[in-house]
């Protein structure tokens, strides 16, 4: 009986997370994109570049 108890909290559980997933990913999907990026993936080395330079180097905070 305990493990039926369990499974149906897991199961539940699971199912809840999916629904509150469900409700984020659809704002975000209904979000304006931004028209200025080139989101191809040709472009993609450049972007992981400026990323790393200024997300994790933090050029902004030594330049100005």
């Amino acid at each position: 009986m305990s493990v039926i108890i369990w499974t149906v909290c897991f199961v539940a559980g699971i199912g809840f997370f999916a629904y509150q997933m469900n409700q984020r990913f659809g704002l975000l999907l209904k979000a304006r994109r931004d028209h200025h990026r080139d989101y191809r993936l040709k472009h993609l080395a450049e972007r992981i570049k400026v990323t790393l330079i200024y997300a994790f180097g933090q050029k902004k905070f030594f330049i100005g």
